[in-house]
């Protein structure tokens, strides 16, 4: 059995090799499993990602004066312990539930016959 995110960090390595040197552009091979496992570049993205997000309201929450907004917590970690689910988490749980939907409506259409020419599914 392959370890969580392992199938997803070979499918970031074969997007790399697909596609190769994109410059000017910033190219982010992210790899999603079935069941929510993220290769090392999707993750990173949603870390980088949530980070700025943080620190975007904490400057938003100064700006108006109004509530202080620990820039520096990571509602992840508070999850963790019991607390609200955290933004990457619940982006997660969003792309396996989009992820999922796919492969779902892919087995629907292959039962009926009608999968689209290419898909690889016969």
């Amino acid at each position: 059995m392959m370890a969580p995110g392992a199938a997803a960090k070979k499918v970031e390595e074969s997007k790399v090799a697909t596609y190769g040197d994109v410059r000017p552009h910033h190219f982010i091979p992210f790899g999603v499993e079935v069941y929510g496992g993220l290769g090392p570049a999707a993750y990173g993205f949603l870390r980088k990602t949530q980070r700025r997000f943080r620190e975007r309201r904490y400057m938003e929450a100064n700006a108006e004066g109004g509530e202080q907004v620990d820039g520096n917590r990571d509602e992840d970690e508070e999850a963790a312990r019991g607390g609200a689910v955290g933004w990457k988490e619940k982006w997660v749980r969003l792309l396996s539930f989009a992820l999922a939907r796919g492969v779902a409506g892919l087995i629907i259409r292959r039962a009926v016959g009608r999968c689209p020419a290419g898909s690889g599914w016969r």
